[in-house]
């Protein structure tokens, strides 16, 4: 499918888009309200009629001044769902509404303006309900750069997943397409030796040489941007103040350059002439993608199918951010590919190096995407789920290709972003999948699990660029189980009347695992009460048996390894006594000293 928009239907940004306001968006595309306000002015001297009818019963000429109401709020500008429900109501007279003391020419002429009445009311909602659609849309995308303007929308329930405010936030572009996981590989290693590379140094000293300097206006910092990648993206193969028209919006944008190859849109890009001229581009240019994929979905296009990722440039005075765009199904999600780059010179040409690995992953990207996304996975579509993990490699398996297939549910909980239930295979049992960016205790996991103090630990998918999804036994919560009881953690066990009884028998199991970590060498780092799962009934009292007093199992082990050999992070909970520093060794004999710092405080009766 070709994208929204070609060259001749847009040829010249216009000056005022570049300057955004409210006035600006007002003259994109606004119905025409002349003639709304003279039907809902006839509309309101008919109502005002029918509202002083003699005879009238009450019921009637309250209805009447409701519609009054309405009309009034249309002549004042009022914009509202609430208007639009109350005019699409029709006004009814019924043989009753009227009192016995009319005669036949004056019920007629009471008939007659109750129809001229509902003739302008319907006139009016379909004038009306245009105007609404446009007041109640988001403005176009230099509209919705304003400083004062996104912050509103982005509450709203169309807000753009891009970062800002920070809790509009969707899953990491690299678990949703492969595309943007080479981007990153590619951005961070070395340049191999050929061609397109060198023309990816070439575009990058240019830009350091000349994005520094002073430019006149945006255009002329355009052009020139233009002119240092040529040898990398062809100056003439960018779309110019390309336009794109969705039928599901009010607004048109128009993107200062586009780069489409094979009908595939891979790049959009803005541009300001300096750092803080013309608001904010990232939001800017945000609000492009989101138009584009509601152009899409308008059309139907099978791009959608794969989430249609885009490359999102803000060029702002010497400053370069890339950024990624995606369609879950859901929601446009926008995230920075990397840190805002400064385009000066320097000796030792090390900016020039890095930008130029940017500037080829960039190109490398809009390659794979021209090829219609020919090495995207195939995993529906499916919003707030990966969709780079088709598969994983079982720990027991015999062959070492073969792999079990992965299906994601949905996500465990909202707090959890990276945690999801999925089923495994032919299997419909709900297992866990946790993704990982950094190491996993693997090895203390499974030496717990052997003794059944631990979830069962089924494989993993290791993905460069990405992070690693470890599949393991979901511990099924009462919630899902209300019948038979659960899983829950010792903290909100201990939270419960009667729980200090328990706590000989739960001081038991957990000493059990303390001493298997202890035997086994292996430590945990992060043993507290949240991450030491309890298996309750029914009634939320312990699950037990005659040689098992109390089921205790321990998670989350992504500080785990062997004693000695991994460390504490750098970013952890500052109001813990960690049994040592941030960067010094874990050994065996901490896990005990934590849990000595925090267990019988547990279990101290609440003030």
């Amino acid at each position: 499918m070709a994208p929204p928009s070609s060259k001749t239907s847009a040829t010249r940004k216009r000056k005022s888009d570049t300057v955004p306001s409210d006035s600006v968006a007002k003259r994109q595309k606004k119905p025409d309200r002349d003639d709304l306000v003279a039907k809902a002015q006839r509309l309101l001297e008919h109502l005002n009629l029918i509202a002083d009818t003699p005879g009238l019963s009450q019921k009637d000429r309250h209805f009447a001044h409701f519609k009054i109401l309405h009309a009034q709020s249309v002549l004042s500008e009022e914009y509202s769902n609430t208007v639009l429900y109350g005019l699409q109501v029709p006004l009814q007279l019924s043989d009753d509404s009227l009192d016995s003391s009319l005669n036949a020419v004056e019920r007629g002429e009471v008939k007659y303006v109750f129809d001229r009445a509902n003739e302008l009311r319907q006139e009016v909602v379909l004038l009306y309900a245009p105007l609404l659609q446009y007041y109640n849309s988001p403005p176009p995308p230099s509209g919705y750069a304003v400083r004062t303007v996104w912050p509103i929308w982005q509450e709203k329930n169309a807000a753009i997943k891009c970062l800002r405010p920070t809790h509009q936030q969707g899953l990491p572009l690299q678990i949703l397409h492969g595309v943007f996981r080479q981007f990153r590989l590619q951005a961070n290693g070395e340049l191999p030796a050929t061609a397109e590379a060198a023309a990816a140094i070439e575009s990058a000293s240019l830009l350091c040489s000349e994005m520094g300097n002073s430019f006149p206006d945006e255009k002329a910092r355009q052009q020139r941007f233009d002119e240092c990648i040529d040898s990398l993206i062809g100056s003439k193969k960018w779309q110019r103040q390309y336009t794109i028209n969705s039928k599901n919006e009010s607004r048109t944008a128009i993107v200062d350059r586009c780069l489409i190859m094979n009908d595939v849109l891979c790049i959009i890009r803005e541009d300001k002439v300096e750092i803080g001229e013309g608001n904010d581009v990232y939001m800017q240019v945000s609000r492009d993608f989101q138009m584009y994929i509601s152009y899409l979905r308008g059309e139907s296009s099978p791009l959608l199918d794969h989430g249609a990722p885009t490359f999102l440039v803000c060029v702002f005075g010497p400053l370069i951010l890339i950024a990624g765009g995606f369609w879950d199904g859901k929601s446009v999600i926008v995230e920075p590919l990397g840190p805002a780059f400064v385009m000066f010179p320097d000796h030792s040409r090390d900016r020039i190096q890095v930008l130029a690995r940017q500037l080829y992953a960039l190109k490398q990207a809009a390659n794979t995407l021209s090829s219609r996304q020919s090495s995207a996975t195939t995993a529906p579509l499916i919003p707030g789920l990966p969709r780079v993990y088709p598969s994983f490699k079982q720990f027991n398996s015999e062959e070492a290709d073969e792999e079990q297939s992965l299906t994601f549910i949905r996500p465990l909980h909202e707090d959890s972003p990276l945690i999801f239930l999925a089923t495994a295979g032919d299997s419909e049992t709900p297992r866990l999948v946790k993704l990982v960016n950094n190491r996993y205790g693997t090895i203390t996991h499974k030496k717990l699990e052997t003794e059944g103090l631990a979830p069962a630990l089924y494989g993993q998918k290791s993905l460069v660029g990405a992070p690693t999804a470890y599949v393991m036994e979901y511990l099924i919560p009462p919630s899902d189980s209300p019948k038979s009881g659960g899983w829950v953690t010792l903290y909100t066990f201990a939270q419960t009347p009667g729980a200090v009884t328990h706590k000989g028998i739960i001081w038991k199991a957990l000493d059990n695992i303390l001493s298997v970590m202890e035997k086994e060498d292996v430590v945990h780092g992060d043993l507290r009460a949240n991450n030491l799962m309890l298996e309750v009934d029914a009634d939320g009292q312990l699950s037990s048996d005659e040689d098992l007093p109390v089921r205790m199992k321990l998670v989350d082990f992504d500080w785990g390894g062997r004693s000695g050999e991994v460390t504490y992070p750098l970013e952890r909970n500052k109001e813990i006594a960690w049994p040592a520093g941030i960067g010094e060794r874990i050994v065996v004999a901490h896990d005990r000293q934590l849990v000595r710092t925090w267990f019988d405080k547990l279990f101290a009766p609440k003030k």
